[in-house]
């Protein structure tokens, strides 16, 4: 279990779902409007690519509100490269001002020692859209399976990333000096990685960006 403390920036206390962050300049009203907002992405992009569970701010695993073990649907969202169970439900947890919040995760892999070199990236993201949805499902990458043809919009459905973003990374070529070990790509454009060498897309997560 490793363990960091993380002092957040000041501002008002509010009421956030996790995992979410706000952004500093935004007023208080704006961000209770927001509690379907930042730390989501704050706490699942840090379980994308390491296998890391995030156990504080908690982490979603691509789980929304199931009431089994087994989260429903592992591409919801993003690429957390963990088993069904892992992750948290939606809920709330409350910050406060000045407050201190000691980070935790768990790696799944060895680290830490003088045989391996471990990097811990944590990032974030703010979005007027960002959101956790009221379905399991993934979001669809046709517009016209969205309300009033705008996925962007549509709040049935969680998102992080945007339409648009997914739409570059789906056309755009790969970087070809990324690493792909004895891999075979099914195609040339970022969607194709090492991990993720068949082109799945899980939400509008861009795998060659995780």
């Amino acid at each position: 279990l490793r363990e960091r403390t993380v002092r957040w920036s000041n501002r008002p206390a509010v009421a956030i779902t996790p995992p979410r962050l706000v952004s500093p300049e935004t007023t208080h009203d704006t961000m209770v409007a927001r509690t379907t907002q930042a730390l989501v992405a704050f706490a699942c992009v840090a379980l994308v690519s390491g296998d890391v569970y995030l156990h504080m701010p908690r982490g979603s695993n691509n789980r929304l509100n199931e009431k089994t073990a087994n989260r429903n649907n592992g591409n919801r969202m993003f690429d957390s490269q963990n088993n069904n169970r892992g992750g948290v439900n939606v809920g709330q947890l409350y910050f406060f001002e000045g407050e201190e919040i000691a980070m935790q995760w768990t790696n799944q892999h060895g680290c830490g020692n003088s045989m391996n070199d471990c990097q811990m990236v944590v990032q974030y993201m703010c979005s007027d859209n960002l959101r956790d949805g009221v379905t399991t499902r993934t979001i669809p990458d046709q517009p016209s399976n969205c309300l009033n043809n705008d996925c962007n919009t549509d709040v049935r459905y969680g998102m992080h990333e945007t339409y648009d973003y997914y739409m570059n990374c789906k056309y755009r070529h790969r970087n070809r000096g990324l690493f792909t070990a004895d891999r075979n790509l099914n195609g040339n454009t970022a969607r194709f990685t090492r991990q993720n060498n068949n082109g799945q897309r899980r939400g509008y997560e861009c795998p060659e960006e995780r």
